[in-house]
């Protein structure tokens, strides 16, 4: 289990209000067997291939992300907009008190500081990533 990760979950923290849940049901979030760290967002909707986007090359880099961002909407959607479009959307869209709470408990249990470039690391991430390789259980999710 990632490091960060585990110390989240023993610090007790809910990233509801930052729109990170855990549990049953449709996860926009999660890790991938055989590629380490990596947070993917998964995107139930859209049509194949672009069902899940790494996002973030480990789980404090993914907490900076939603630091910088303020709800995990804009990480999932990140591929797919500008950067002018990017940064509409947080202007459009400030965290709520919740999410301000969340974060600050984030940056004082966690020790971690906002993305400096959000967009910029999730785009250079996805830039080098190989989705081919993603084997799909579920054989709807290849389908096209």
């Amino acid at each position: 289990m990632d490091k960060t990760y585990a110390k989240l979950l023993r610090a007790g923290i809910d990233l509801a209000p930052l729109g990170v849940e855990r549990g049953e049901g449709e996860l926009y979030y999660c890790f991938v067997r055989g590629y380490g760290g990596t947070v993917f967002a998964v995107s139930p909707i859209n049509s194949a291939p672009d069902y899940v986007h790494a996002v973030a090359a480990d789980f404090a880099d993914f907490l900076r992300l939603l630091l910088s961002c303020g709800h995990g909407a804009a990480i999932e959607q990140c591929w797919r907009w500008s950067r002018g479009q990017f940064d509409a959307y947080l202007a459009e869209n400030p965290p709520t008190d919740a999410a301000l709470a969340v974060m600050d408990e984030i940056r004082e249990k966690l020790a971690l500081k906002p993305m400096e470039d959000a967009w910029g690391y999730i785009h250079a991430l996805q830039g080098g990533f190989d989705y081919g390789k993603i084997k799909y259980e579920d054989p709807e999710c290849i389908a096209s």
